[in-house]
């Protein structure tokens, strides 16, 4: 909303606007003209009413008749061939002011005569003010008749020195208009003078002269006001209805010209020696492919040099042209619309306000932008409008936004040197004052740095103790966890998986029970996948009782046996076969006919091994060390291992159709840091265990050794887990187990090493990232290929990123890039692995001491494999000591 402050400035900008203008009239006007000038060409060429034709004398024509002029018997066939083709009206821009031949003359005014409809021009001296008129060359005794002179009309330009067609001629024509044009200042023609004051008669021009007879407009109905014509009755060919037409014009009687476009490229022409050029007269013209039937047809010379004429669209434009455009804007009543000075002077006002409102913004950028906006869509907005035939000011509306602008920002720039004084002169009288209370500042400062340090010291002694206390309570407290949770073992699945050995309250260990219960009864080969320590032997041993083979189950470690006895202790020997074979061995795979061969470390087996093994897979019988004699088997093979088998097959070490062979149905099994809720349950559960055996009165795990717990990541897993519940055991001197008591601070201190920490061999993960970049880093469409949970693809992503993050120092642009390899999917690594990082290190700040913040990140992180870890453990501790520099450190 405006303030009386901006309305003040804007009217002021406003008045000083019209001073300028004012000032100079003959420039703005000249300005004016050329913004006009460039709207009609920015618009272009505009459809013409398709009832005007023109007929040109052109060069094409002048190189058949000869030189200009040419012979009127040339003009009469041309008259009576528009005639024949029964066109409405004729105006012939040709002035045959000097006698000629008499046959010729006598033939033109035969067909003037007979054609009944041509209009011809009449050369006149336009007068702005009254003058005495001087005598005409030509026309004596002519009666060139007019309309009345009203008093509205009394601004019209006034005219003298008419020079007549000849008399003989002017007496056959059904109509006389003058060819006078008013050019502007600058030489250009934008407007003509419907009528002018010819011996006090109003007198039509001639393309204006020639619309009055085509829409057969009488005399009597042609009403001249001081901002208008009227034309009462006028009728369009094919229409029986007679409307009033509205001409608009200024006060000397000119109609605005709205050209219609290039000369080239508007209306419809004809050459004269083409229309001429027909076997007999009523055939249809060689010109244009339309019939001049009811049209109006204007002809005129334009060989080249002859009446050239400068006008908005371009500089040599043929005089017939003005004509043209005159009639056109005529008949299609596209007239321009110009607006009053009353209007011009609200727009100054009103952009002059505006404009002052805009510069109240505070900051000059936007107020430069605003202006630029404002100015742009001014100019914008009169283009567009032009479109629709209204002509709107250019230079004044835009020359009141410059003005206005210019006051504005001087007086904006006064106000602001005013004020700063003022405040120089108060900063002044301040700064005496300042000086005596900075000495008093300084002097409180230093106590209050003295105060401050003690402070800080007893706050990091008062934090340091507030740790160990409440690690010290939460060490002595008694653990209760599980609570509701205990409710799932009473659940049959929870008790079948106890019942055999296997210990959990996690869903996906139970579905994958279900899912090992439900293959049992089948011969299928199954390989079981999974770190070492996560119970492949147990699921082994379960999936063989819920088979109901009546066989035994026979085990073998394939990595502990010695290298040369693997195939004797899988296929057995004969006496002899080899030194120590003393007497016949029957082997595992006859040891286990009828049961489960489970093949522990089935990864480790060599090349050479592999194809008997297969052989044996595939044909059920085998053939002991040194024999001949071949024994059938019926045999369960259940292999496990906890290396990427497929890997290893790519890699050449691991044949493609052993590995097919052994992965009919595979299983993968959860290490134990993806099993969170297993950690209590196995606690209890082992500690029952030990505590009977070694007859230990031992109650209970404290909260603290239980958030130990939780927070190591187990790279041994649950064998790893058992072994140190079985330490705390061991080693409690209460009821109840302690943090010591478990002694795990080494091997965590030991799962996080301290810097460097070296780098992984290149192909650990080389194959892993192939094939993430081949699947463009989507996480289940690589799970899918690699035949692996998705969890699992997740969880080494991740790793993968912290490990090249500590390789690159800690820079995640270059960490990214080594990640995403040829940079196709750089932007969808750098965004994971800030994420991760992010993620990582947001709880450093929140510990006072280092280990407690990587103990707190490996229990967060306890879902990537322990390979990686010591990665997690050097991002933790950089962070760490980022966020926490030593006391004193700049």
């Amino acid at each position: 909303m405006l303030r009386l402050r901006e309305i003040v400035l804007g009217g002021i900008g406003a008045a000083l606007t019209g001073i300028v203008l004012w000032s100079l009239p003959n420039l703005v006007q000249s300005w004016e003209w050329k913004t006009l000038d460039l709207r009609f060409q920015w618009r272009g060429a505009v459809a013409t009413d398709p009832n005007l034709v023109l007929v040109e004398a052109d060069d094409e024509s002048a190189q058949t008749f000869g030189r200009w002029p040419w012979r009127r018997t040339v003009h009469a066939h041309l008259i009576e061939l528009l005639a024949d083709q029964k066109s409405r009206t004729v105006v012939y821009d040709v002035l045959f002011a000097l006698k000629d031949d008499p046959l010729e003359d006598r033939a033109l005014e035969q067909a003037i005569d007979i054609a009944g409809n041509v209009v011809f021009p009449v050369a006149v001296r336009l007068l702005e003010k009254r003058a005495p008129y001087a005598p005409d060359h030509s026309g004596a005794g002519l009666e060139w008749k007019g309309l009345d002179l009203p008093p509205q009309a009394k601004r019209y330009f006034l005219a003298n020195r008419a020079i007549f067609p000849l008399a003989s001629f002017a007496e056959h024509v059904t109509g006389l208009g003058h060819i006078a044009t008013n050019r502007d200042a600058d030489g250009i023609i934008r407007r003509v003078p419907l009528l002018v004051n010819y011996h006090k008669q109003l007198v039509p021009s001639l393309a204006f002269q020639g619309v009055l007879q085509y829409l057969k407009v009488s005399p009597e109905n042609v009403v001249p006001g001081d901002k208008t014509i009227l034309l009462k009755g006028a009728q369009f060919p094919g229409s029986t209805v007679r409307r009033d037409i509205v001409i608009p014009v200024d006060a000397q009687g000119q109609m605005l010209i709205n050209y219609a476009g290039r000369w080239s490229e508007t209306f419809l022409h004809a050459s004269m020696a083409a229309v001429l050029d027909r076997p007999q007269a009523g055939e249809a013209m060689k010109g244009p492919s339309v019939t001049l039937q009811d049209k109006l047809v204007l002809v005129a010379n334009t060989i080249s040099g002859y009446d050239a004429k400068p006008v908005p669209m371009e500089k040599d434009f043929p005089g017939v042209g003005v004509h043209a455009n005159i009639i056109n804007t005529l008949l299609t009543e596209s007239f321009l619309k110009e607006t009053s000075p009353a209007f011009h002077i609200l727009l100054v006002v009103l952009l002059s306000l505006a404009t002052a409102q805009g510069l109240t913004i505070r900051y000059y950028t936007l107020q430069a932008l605003f202006v630029a906006v404002l100015l742009a869509g001014y100019a914008s907005a009169a283009a567009f409008l032009f479109q629709s035939n209204l002509v709107l000011p250019v230079v004044g509306p835009l020359a009141a936004v410059a003005v206005t602008t210019l006051w504005v920002s001087l007086y904006n720039a006064s106000s602001e040197k005013e004020t700063a004084d003022m405040m120089k002169h108060t900063a002044e009288r301040l700064s005496g004052e300042k000086q005596k209370v900075e000495a008093q500042i300084e002097n409180l400062s230093r106590d209050l740095t003295a105060r401050e340090q003690e402070m800080d010291a007893l706050q990091r002694q008062y934090q340091e103790e507030k740790v160990s206390l409440e690690n010290r309570i939460r060490d002595l407290r008694l653990h209760t966890g599980l609570g509701s949770a205990l409710g799932k073992l009473t659940e049959p699945s929870f008790q079948e998986c106890r019942e055999h050995g296997i210990v959990t309250l996690e869903e996906s260990v139970v579905q994958t029970f279900r899912d090992l219960k439900q293959v049992a009864p089948n011969a299928s080969t199954v390989l079981l996948l999974g770190e070492s320590g996560t119970g492949k032997e147990l699921f082994a041993r379960a999936l063989h009782r819920l088979s109901g083979r009546p066989g035994r189950f026979v085990d073998i470690n394939l990595a502990a046996c010695p290298e040369g006895l693997v195939e004797s202790e899988l296929f057995g020997h004969v006496k002899g076969a080899f030194t120590g074979a003393t007497s016949d061995k029957a082997g595992r795979f006859r040891d286990a006919d009828g049961g489960t061969l489970f093949l522990d470390e089935i990864g480790e087996v060599k090349p050479d091994l592999q194809v008997k093994l297969l052989r044996v897979l595939q044909e059920r019988e085998v053939t002991p060390v040194g024999g001949t004699r071949s024994y059938k088997v019926d045999v369960r093979v259940v292999s496990a291992t906890n290396k990427d088998l497929k890997a290893e097959m790519e890699a050449g070490r691991f044949r493609s159709d052993l590995y097919y062979r052994l992965n009919t149905i595979p299983f993968a099994l959860q290490p134990l840091r993806e099993r969170p809720k297993d950690i209590e349950l196995l606690a209890w559960h082992f500690m029952d265990r030990y505590k009977n055996r070694y007859q230990r009165n031992i109650t209970g795990i404290s909260k603290k050794a239980m958030e130990v717990l939780k927070a190591y990541a187990w790279p041994g897993n649950v064998r790893e887990f058992e072994n140190v519940i079985e330490r705390g055991v061991t080693l409690g001197e209460g009821s109840i187990i302690q943090e010591k008591d478990l002694q795990l601070k080494e091997e965590m201190a030991s799962a996080t090493l301290s810097p460097p920490v070296p780098a992984l061999p290149e192909n650990r993960d080389t194959s892993f990232l192939e094939t993430l970049r081949a699947n463009r880093f989507e996480i289940n469409a690589t799970a899918k290929h690699l035949e692996v949970s998705r969890n699992t693809v997740a969880s080494r992503f991740k790793g993968i990123c912290f490990q090249r993050l500590v390789e690159c120092g800690g820079d995640c642009d270059q960490a990214a890039r080594s990640v995403s390899g040829d940079g196709s999917d750089y932007d969808f690594v750098l965004q994971k692995l800030e994420e991760y990082y992010q993620n990582l290190v947001k709880g450093s700040a929140e510990w006072t001491d280092v280990e407690s913040a990587v103990a707190d990140a490996l229990k967060r992180s306890r879902n990537v494999p322990t390979a990686y870890h010591p990665a997690i453990a050097q991002l933790v501790r950089d962070r760490f000591a980022k966020d926490h520099p030593p006391a004193g450190s700049a």
